[in-house]
């Protein structure tokens, strides 16, 4: 079972809460496509080394 998430500002003011129901819905995505927890990478890739 999912308990609801409660999100808060730096200030401690809550900010939002996220539901059961939009958690058990992301974590129905990610078990499709788990490729949504990859970061994505910043800046230039990196050329493999030639030798």
């Amino acid at each position: 079972m999912i308990h609801p998430v409660k999100v808060y500002d730096p200030s401690g003011k809550l900010k939002k809460v996220i539901s059961q129901k939009v958690l058990n819905k992301r974590s129905d995505e990610l078990c499709l496509n788990p490729t949504l927890l990859s970061k994505q990478t910043k800046g230039r890739k990196k050329k493999p080394q030639t030798m």
